[in-house]
């Protein structure tokens, strides 16, 4: 009768399928997680080159705006084409800036 009875437990060849398929799982998964921890980094980096660029922008900008004030003060008569050459320089700072934001962007 102990015969009829089926041993308890899966097979050998079931244990070792099953086996395989967790490695695989955990493999998988390791990797997943490596690539999504990777793309975060990269983005990190881009938005901190982003900033570090619009920082110095901002510093040189203070820079431009407190010489053309001073040479102001010193030549009355040279304010309105320092006024005309810093708004010219601010577009193209602007410019330069939007610029490296794409390129840091994309790349």
């Amino acid at each position: 009768m102990s015969e009829l009875i089926p041993k308890g437990g899966p097979s050998l060849g079931l244990q070792r399928q099953v086996r395989r398929g967790l490695m695989q799982i955990t493999v998988e998964t390791g990797l997943s997680t490596a690539r999504i921890q990777s793309g975060a980094e990269i983005e990190a980096a881009r938005m901190a080159a982003i900033a570090t660029v619009g920082q110095r922008a901002q510093e040189e900008l203070t820079l431009l705006v407190n010489r053309e004030r001073m040479l102001a003060e010193t030549v009355p008569d040279a304010e309105p084409g320092l006024l005309y050459l810093r708004d010219i320089t601010q577009l193209a700072m602007a410019q330069a800036l939007m610029d490296a934001g794409r390129k840091l962007g994309r790349s």
